[in-house]
C-alpha cells in the first residue's frame, strides 16, 4: 500500500540567482531545497503579524523622534532669543537701581511661570535643577575712559 502524502505541491518561481542561493543554503545545512523553503514559509506564517507590528512600531518611533527633535530645536531657538533679550536688557541698564529692578522682574516672571506649570512640568523642573544651576549673568564691566 502506498504511503499517504503529507504535503501538497506548491510551485514557486525564483530567479536563477535566488535558486543558486537556495541550493547553497540547502547544501550547507544538509537539507533539501524543499525543506528550507518549507521552514521559511512556516516561519513567515507564524511571525507575519509580529513582523508587521514591529514595522509599524519602528515607523511610529521614527515619527515621534522626529517630532521630539523638532520641539527641542524650537525650544533651543526660543531659549536663544530669550537669552539675547535678557542679555540686552542687562547690558543696557543705566540707572544704579536698575539692577535690583531687573532681578525683581526676573523673579516675578519665574514665579508667574511656576504658578502656571503642570505637575509634570514641576517634576521635570525639579530634575533639571540638579543638572543646571541657574545663574544671573555677571554685570558688564564699566566702559574704559
Amino acid at each position: 500500500m502506498p504511503k499517504p502524502r503529507k504535503y501538497s505541491t506548491l510551485q514557486v518561481n525564483l530567479t536563477s540567482a535566488d535558486q543558486a542561493r537556495l541550493a547553497e543554503l540547502a547544501r550547507c545545512r544538509s537539507l533539501t531545497k524543499g525543506a528550507i523553503s518549507r521552514q521559511a514559509i512556516l516561519f513567515y506564517l507564524d511571525n507575519h503579524e509580529r513582523l508587521i507590528a514591529e514595522t509599524q512600531e519602528r515607523e511610529l518611533a521614527k515619527t515621534v523622534r522626529s517630532c521630539f527633535e523638532r520641539a527641542i530645536a524650537m525650544l533651543a531657538r526660543y531659549g536663544t532669543e530669550m537669552g539675547t533679550l535678557y542679555e540686552l536688557a542687562w547690558r543696557n541698564h543705566v540707572e544704579a537701581d536698575m539692577e535690583e529692578s531687573f532681578i525683581a522682574a526676573v523673579s516675578a516672571t519665574k514665579q508667574r511661570l511656576r504658578r502656571h506649570m503642570t505637575n509634570e512640568e514641576r517634576a521635570l523642573a525639579a530634575r533639571m535643577k540638579n543638572v543646571v544651576a541657574p545663574q544671573l549673568p555677571s554685570p558688564a564691566p564699566p566702559p574704559k575712559q
